[in-house]
Order: structure tokens, then C-alpha cells, then sequence
């Protein structure tokens, strides 16, 4: 992602996001990828793959994060190998 405009739902005002903007909408930037642009991953994914992680000894992360993968790409989303980075 490079930047994000948002649209108010009450007001229609338009600014642009910042970090602060994600967090509240429960996303994390990632590092960034080049010089203007990042990913944005769900706070929700990274908290359930923690908990797999610690509360699963053994569990293979690899596999994890494979069915993620295959999930995002049965909802035509795209699929990359960031994630790895973040675990």
C-alpha cells in the first residue's frame, strides 16, 4: 500500500491515513517494502498466529501460514510470502 484516502461515512470529509489511523482500524503496517509503500496485516491474524504458535508446541508455522495463503487466494486476495517477516 502506498497511501490511503478515507472517506468519512458521516461527514464525507476525506484525509488522508496515517499510522495512528490503521491501528485504530485494527491493521498493523508491515516494514516497509520500498522507499512508499507497506503492507497492512490484520491485528487479528497476527494475535491468532501467536496463539497458535505458544499454545501449540510443535505446530509446523510453515504449514500455518500456507493455509492462510490458500485461504486468501480462494477469496481472490493476493498471496505473498511477507508474512514471514512478521513471524
Amino acid at each position: 500500500m502506498k497511501s490511503t484516502v478515507v472517506e468519512c461515512n458521516l461527514c464525507r470529509y476525506w484525509f488522508e491515513a496515517k499510522a495512528e489511523d490503521y491501528f485504530a482500524s485494527g491493521f498493523q503496517p508491515s516494514s516497509a517494502v520500498d522507499e512508499t509503500s507497506f503492507y497492512l496485516i490484520c491485528t487479528d491474524l497476527l494475535d491468532w498466529c501467536w496463539h497458535f504458535q505458544h499454545k501449540m508446541p510443535g505446530i509446523s508455522m510453515n504449514k500455518i501460514v500456507e493455509t492462510i495463503q490458500e485461504i486468501s487466494e480462494q477469496h481472490n486476495r493476493v498471496s505473498c510470502n511477507f508474512f514471514f517477516l512478521f513471524l
